[in-house]
């Protein structure tokens, strides 16, 4: 049976991440009744109270940051975020000894550093691609949080190391009006409309050794001390699915077959998803998508390669998933990708 939590279960620090959004939203002169409208969270519990919340109160209140912030909120969020004051945690942060090792902190301790996604390294021969990955059902902010935790990972290595990393970002969307904002916190090498998030980084610069601030043997100490502290589920439902139909990828799975590995009848599984703003088919058409997009660049696969891969009848059928997928062509995503991965 799958390991996962869902979105009604209290999962997340309150006087972590929410805390820096709503000083935010504060200085901004937004009153608190007005931001937290609809989570069932209260001002004064959250300031002083070690309160844990759930995924789908902390989505809400994010929602309402988006209607009501200006366009520089989730950059300044992003900024505000690591090492941050998160007891032990901050302190593997602060203590990483490369962009390698970073990474690992935060996807092992993600529902502490960075709630409601996880980052996925996918690393290439000469560049590795970085995924946040939707845990919990975060469609409604998902652009939001992209901006948010991509800038932090950009400013936070940039104060680790004393100099900014060649990030190469792709983005779903299509430029917005405040596209200078983006150029400014995460570099210039940005494409828009690609009908995925993803960051690109040079291996060189991903392993590259950072000065140790701390020996090897306090780090393993911290590692210690923060697992002892870590009592949450690895995956969120969607997140574990994600994962589920990844290690399946070139197999035919049915809602039917996912949910007996995640010990629920369909009905439920269904009902389930459905609540987590998502359905099996949405999941499954994303695994592929990350599949398709590592077998383009990195293996040079052609269409007819990945079809057969998939188990797709034929290459066209393939070609018409794809667009569905991501909004793009394979011919057209393999320029994209080469254009963003050659730098």
């Amino acid at each position: 049976m799958q390991s996962f939590y869902e979105n009604n279960e209290p999962q997340y620090y309150a006087h972590h991440q929410c805390i820096l959004l709503m000083e935010l939203l504060n200085d901004q002169g937004i009153d608190s009744h007005r931001y937290l409208k609809g989570t069932g969270l209260f001002y004064d519990e959250i300031v002083k109270t070690h309160k844990l919340m759930t995924a789908h109160q902390f989505i809400k209140f994010i929602e309402n940051a988006q209607k009501l912030g200006d366009a520089s909120t989730p950059f300044r969020w992003g900024h505000a975020m690591w090492p941050g004051h998160y007891d032990v945690f901050s302190q593997l942060v602060n203590n990483s000894h490369s962009l390698h090792q970073l990474l690992s902190v935060l996807q092992e301790f993600s529902q502490a550093l960075c709630p409601l996604v996880k980052p996925i390294l996918v690393e290439g021969k000469e560049s590795s691609v970085i995924y946040w990955q939707d845990e919990i059902g975060v469609s409604s902010v998902s652009d939001f949080l992209m901006t948010a935790y991509s800038t932090a990972l950009s400013a936070v290595c940039h104060w680790l190391m004393g100099s900014k990393l060649t990030w190469r970002v792709c983005l779903q969307g299509m430029p917005p009006k405040n596209i200078e904002e983006y150029q400014v916190n995460l570099g210039d090498a940005i494409q828009f409309g690609c009908g995925v998030n993803l960051l690109v980084v040079n291996n060189q610069e991903l392993n590259k050794p950072w000065q140790k601030t701390i020996p090897d043997s306090v780090q393993a100490i911290l590692l210690r001390q923060a697992h002892s502290q870590y009592k949450f589920h690895n995956h969120g439902l969607v997140g574990a699915l994600l994962e589920y139909c990844q290690n399946n990828i070139h197999t035919h799975i049915s809602l039917e077959d996912a949910a007996h590995a995640f010990a629920m009848s369909s009905a439920t599984f269904k009902r389930k998803l459905k609540q987590h703003n998502t359905s099996f088919q949405k999941i499954q058409d994303r695994a592929r998508l990350r599949t398709c997009l590592y077998l383009q660049h990195e293996k040079q696969w052609s269409n007819q390669q990945i079809a057969q891969f998939l188990k797709f009848s034929d290459s066209n059928n393939f070609r018409k998933a794809f667009k569905r997928w991501c909004g793009q062509t394979p011919s057209h995503m393999r320029e994209i990708l080469l254009e963003v991965m050659e730098g």
